[in-house]
């Protein structure tokens, strides 16, 4: 239900930005994510657990403004042992230990395209910034903890893509996601590297 109410809201916000625009784009990614700081504290492993949808409009010929809703998934089994004050509370537990965790940022998006000669290789730098809903579970025997929370994030992004005609392109990105500490989780981030695919549409004004 969160997953259909989220990619709801990613719909609603796309089509905000594209209202009084012709020329448009939709693109899907997929890669790796390697968590970083308090992240790589929870689950220390890199996850191939992703993907990425974007759309937006192109507000000039080198500017773009949009949407993109992602989802980074990561899991851990840690061995069989005594753990000691499971999750913060006075319980012991001898078993197998499973981390589980989700982060799904829903964010604004603006690119901007560095002008070259050469109109099919077209590198990038942009931003997101908007909510990351993030969730973590943890199974130890019959017990289990699951936290939920939304935390304000951005990325800045880095990348290019390489037109064929058609007005498809392949791209590559590499993100740095960063959500502010809340009162129920801790603050988040990782690197995440998307290869992808770009369709573009319509004539821009």
């Amino acid at each position: 239900m969160k997953f259909i109410l989220h990619i709801l809201l990613f719909i609603s916000l796309l089509a905000i930005v594209s209202e009084g625009s012709s020329q448009g784009y939709f693109s899907f990614g997929y890669g790796p994510s390697i968590p970083m700081s308090e992240s790589k504290d929870y689950i220390d492993r890199t996850s191939w657990r992703s993907f990425s949808l974007e759309g937006g409009v192109f507000v000039t010929r080198n500017l773009s403004v949009g949407a993109a809703f992602s989802w980074y998934g990561s899991y851990k089994s840690y061995p069989w042992q005594t753990y000691e004050n499971v999750n913060g509370t006075n319980i012991t537990v001898t078993g197998l230990q499973w981390r589980y965790g989700n982060l799904y940022p829903l964010v604004a998006v603006v690119k901007y395209y560095i002008p070259l000669k050469n109109e099919r290789f077209r590198p990038f730098a942009g931003a997101g910034l908007g909510p990351y809903f993030m969730n973590r579970r943890l199974d130890l025997g019959v017990l289990s903890f699951s936290e939920n929370s939304t935390q304000f994030g951005f990325y800045p992004e880095i990348g290019f893509s390489f037109w064929f005609p058609m007005d498809f392109a392949l791209s590559l990105d590499a993100r740095y996601n960063y959500t502010v500490k809340s009162n129920d989780l801790p603050a988040n981030s990782n690197i995440a590297i998307n290869v992808g695919l770009t369709w573009k549409f319509g004539e821009r004004k």
